[in-house]
């Protein structure tokens, strides 16, 4: 506050003597001076100009801070010194002048000394930034120094959005590393802190006192040892605990106090016995959860119809029971969770919350509770009046009410083509589609296009395999014409995702041979056109040219698209989808135009357009595509940041690779700080297979992500999956259960989402179990490598209670444990798998997941593969539009011998899903043996 006094004081006083005075007046004094000042000496004369500065007369004043300003740098130390005069005048025109000879502001220069006074006066995080833009870094990292309220300002949305632009501007000035010193001093300290640790630059500072600050600074520097110092905070010591994965110290009596915080005594056990599982400490966990339950675990799992089934079932109503309180039951229900105690939480389910219930059971092929739950009997005898009453509840229901039974019937849908109940899943969507027609009398005019908006996009989100797809695709071509034109676009994406921001346009200007355009024959051969074009199906195209190539109907078709989209113009996503399609039809020509387009909204395309001229052997022209997406795109702009590196290196300007690189790792990717985070980046790099690359960017996503949030899940989620598709099995793991633990804490986000059991558009418990099993099953894998195997089976039993029909766990474990001379382990697991696989076979016959799924295992595990074809070819009869079905069937066939017939099934499956490169990778495998 007082620097900003003081600014304002000078600047009245600069404007007294500057800007009120005409500039031929001043022009005309500097004349003057310059003839004066060679007659006096320079120490007379500076000292006796300060004294000028509180004249009483204006003139007088004036002329002295004219000339003190022409003598420039060479009186800075005077000025200096008459900053502390004891009179306020001579002091405040002294800081002002010191400003002005430090930043080397011409006399004559008014414009930028009076832009300068006005950013002075008001120190504010836009007013640094504009000062690092002018080049004025040193005075701007000032007035970080001298102005904690300006500090304060960058911590806020805007401000910090303010710490990315200096990033960026120190990019744009080709020096990225003087953004440092405000990156250190501004943005979080775990970034700042892990910046500089990446780049070797000088750490941030701390107060010595804060032993919290100080051990947050050990950690992200990797001074892992000192962190975890005793005397830090427990609460502190956990965050890194969990970010390092030395689960061993989670048996610490005041880690685990951290962990439970304020909870119930019920809770507060469960969650200890949780830890103490996690920790390794097997034994105390189960004692812990003995007591809790009032009944004795078993050593070892209890086989099905073994005389233990009624303790198992004793000790999970017991369990169960844990989640009567409403107080305890996020923390209680996560901890069961975490000791794969599923049985106990689905028992809840099924009597407090049919609902959520419902839709657990689907996730997991519990068919017949699933069924069960909603009000269908067994063999769907009451299939008839259940669905005339549900159609009824829908209607007579609020809007939320509406969404949650609407979105159940999808997912109801869905299953019953799974299981083969085609005519009864072919009602359910019918039904459904009547209900969205009937639902527009009932909405008001201005949200009825939103409302039926989301119910088709909920539909398109459900019915997304292969049979359900068509069935969904059937009801849109009857009845799109009715739909509202501002939501067909949507609603034409969810049913073709690749091409979905052009699929609407391409369905416009589809050309057919039909006898009257916009007839319902049009329409028909329309849909059928846009079905084929997204499936890239050349050989369809061919037949129906008439002689014609097919390059030729394909090129025309994608150009009278671009040209329509000209009219808008097209977005950057759309023309990186016509690229996309026309490389499909091997138009590469077209699909460059495409991707290097100038004209549209965004430059997204453009990271698209710089891949395929590096491929051409044109890396000059794809650096520059790349710096100008940098530069004027809007968000995602530095996704790419490592491709126009590797672009820059190709043409040799070695120089400017460097600089991208520093700013590369310099850039504070934060959502808050740019519009590009790490997770983002990472995302990106993913989606494309490049997962060395990925993680690069997912590691400090996933440290620096906040505790106990579903952002850090979601985070941790994507990070795993890099890392298992580099078989680092140990750190997916550990990456995982980081957030499990945390979400254990009293009062964690991703807990209370899971278990609050009320409507929302995610289902957090199936995800949860989900990426638990995933969890386990890396943590087994890793084991078996180590020679761990009793761990790595306690890893797999867990696993198998969360998920019994994930064969993923077989696939995985069993040629592992067989390499490490565990046969009886081996086969122990694959019969386990095996006699859930069969008895879900047994209840439905026509589950096609579940015979691909058998019929899978069987294929990697290289047993029984004569009924592996048999079960592979009944899936694919019952789903013939599935690549993954017939995949599976390519398999088997290859392992059995027959190579003609696995090449021509996967063939098979690159025609149905042309963009999956797994299908071209096994097909050059299938070609390559002898």
């Amino acid at each position: 506050m007082q620097f900003r006094l003081q600014c304002v004081a000078a600047i009245f006083i600069a404007a007294q003597l500057l800007l009120g005075i005409p500039s031929e007046i001043l022009l005309a004094d500097e004349a003057k001076l310059e003839v004066g000042l060679e007659a006096v000496t320079p120490q007379r004369q500076v000292d006796a100009l300060l004294m000028q500065l509180a004249a009483p007369e204006f003139q007088s004043r004036r002329k002295a801070f004219l000339e003190l300003w022409q003598l420039e740098e060479e009186v800075l130390p005077e000025i200096r010194k008459a900053k502390s005069s004891a009179d306020s005048q001579i002091a405040q025109s002294a800081q002002m002048l010191e400003i002005l000879l430090k930043l080397r502001v011409q006399p004559g220069d008014q414009a930028t000394s009076s832009l300068l006074f006005q950013l002075l006066a008001e120190p504010s995080p836009l007013a640094v930034a504009e000062l690092c833009r002018r080049k004025y870094w040193k005075v701007a990292e000032e007035i970080i120094d001298t102005n904690p309220s300006v500090v304060a300002d960058f911590q806020e949305q805007a401000g910090a959005f303010q710490i990315g632009r200096i990033a960026q501007i120190a990019l744009e000035q080709e020096e990225p590393r003087k953004a440092w010193p405000f990156i250190r001093k501004l943005a979080d300290l775990p970034l700042a802190t892990w910046i500089a640790h990446q780049n070797g630059l000088e750490l941030p500072e701390v107060d010595p006192r804060r032993i919290d600050q100080v051990a947050i600074r050990d950690f992200y520097s990797g001074n892992l040892a000192a962190a975890m110092d005793p005397a830090v905070p427990a609460a502190t010591r956990l965050r890194f605990v969990t970010r390092s994965g030395d689960w061993s110290r989670l048996s610490e009596t005041e880690l685990q106090d951290a962990v439970i915080g304020p909870a119930t005594p019920t809770a507060s056990q469960a969650a200890r016995a949780a830890l103490f599982e996690l920790a390794g400490n097997v034994r105390a966990s189960r004692e812990l959860w003995d007591e809790l339950l009032g009944t004795e675990s078993a050593d070892s799992e209890v086989s099905p119809n073994s005389e233990g089934d009624l303790e198992v079932s004793a000790r999970t109503h017991a369990a169960a029971g844990l989640l009567e309180d409403d107080l305890s039951r996020a923390q209680v229900g996560f901890a069961l969770l975490l000791a794969g105690e599923i049985e106990a939480i689905e028992l809840y389910l099924q009597n407090h919350d049919p609902s959520h219930a419902f839709v657990h059971f689907l996730s997991s092929s519990q068919f017949d509770r699933a069924f069960e739950v909603v009000g269908l009997e067994p063999e769907f005898a009451n299939f008839d009046a259940w669905l005339q009453q549900r159609r009824m509840d829908m209607l007579e229901q609020d809007r939320l009410k509406l969404y949650q039974l609407f979105n159940e019937n999808a997912r109801l849908c869905n299953a019953l083509v799974n299981v083969g109940q085609v005519g009864e899943a072919q009602q359910v969507l019918q039904m459904l589609v009547e209900v969205i027609v009937e639902s527009r009398s009932g909405s008001r005019l201005a949200s009825r296009s939103q409302f039926e908006g989301d119910l088709w996009r909920m539909l398109g989100n459900w019915l997304t395999q292969a049979e359900p797809r068509q069935m969904y695709l059937s009801q849109v071509q009857q009845r799109y014409q009715d739909i509202p034109r501002e939501i067909q676009p949507s609603v034409v994406k969810a049913l073709f995702p690749e091409i979905g921001d052009t699929a609407a346009v391409l369905l416009d200007t589809a050309q057919t041979e039909a006898a009257s355009p916009g007839s319902t024959e049009d329409w028909q051969l329309r849909w059928e056109l846009l079905d084929h074009l997204w499936r890239l199906d050349q050989d369809y195209f061919a037949q129906s040219a008439s002689g014609k190539e097919v390059g030729n109907l394909a090129e025309l078709w994608l150009k009278r698209a671009k040209a329509q989209m000209d009219g808008g113009p097209a977005s950057g996503a759309q023309l990186e989808e016509l690229s996309q399609l026309a490389l499909g039809f091997g138009l590469n020509d077209l699909a460059l135009q495409f991707a290097i387009d100038p004209l549209a909204v965004d430059r997204s395309h453009w990271v698209e357009g710089a891949e395929m001229l590096l491929q051409r052997g044109r890396p000059q022209l794809a650096s520059e595509c790349l710096a100008q997406y940098r530069r004027v795109s809007r968000s995602g702009r530095y996704q790419a940041l490592e491709r126009e590196v590797h672009a820059l290196l190709l043409t040799g300007e070695f120089q400017q690779a460097e600089v991208l690189e520093q700013f590369r790792h310099l850039a504070p990717y934060d959502d808050r700080y740019l519009d590009t985070s790490f997770s983002d980046v990472s995302n990106f790099l993913r989606e494309q297979e490049k997962y060395a690359q990925a993680i690069e960017y997912a590691k400090p996503a996933f440290l620096l992500a906040p505790e106990t949030s579903i952002q850090s899940f979601w985070i941790a989620t994507d990070y795993a999956i890099s890392l298992t598709e580099l078989e680092r099995h140990r750190e997916s793991a550990d990456v995982r259960r980081a957030v499990f633990v945390e979400s254990l804490t009293f009062g964690a986000e991703l807990s209370g989402q899971a278990f609050q059991f009320q409507y929302s558009w995610y289902d957090y418990l199936s995800r949860i179990v989900y990426s638990l099993q995933k969890e386990r099953m890396s943590r087994a894998i890793s084991l078996i490598d180590e020679g761990q195997f009793a761990a790595a089976w306690h890893e797999i039993e867990i696993g198998r209670k969360l998920q019994p029909q994930d064969i993923e766990m077989v696939v995985q474990c069993f040629p592992r444990l067989v390499e490490g001379g565990q046969p009886e382990l081996a086969n122990q697991l694959f019969e386990t798998y095996e006699r859930e696989m069969l008895q879900q076979l047994t209840a439905w016959s026509r589950d096609a997941t579940a015979l691909n799924n058998l019929a899978w295992m069987y294929a990697k595990c290289e047993r029984q593969l004569d009924k592996a074809l048999e079960l592979a070819q009944q899936a694919v009869q019952l789903a013939p539009a599935s690549a993954i079905f017939l995949d599976t069937l390519a398999e088997v066939q290859f392992r059995r011998g027959d190579q003609e017939a696995a090449i021509a099934s996967m063939r098979g499956c690159i025609k149905l899903d042309p963009r999956d490169s797994h299908y071209r990778e096994n097909l050059a495998r299938f070609q390559s043996e002898p």
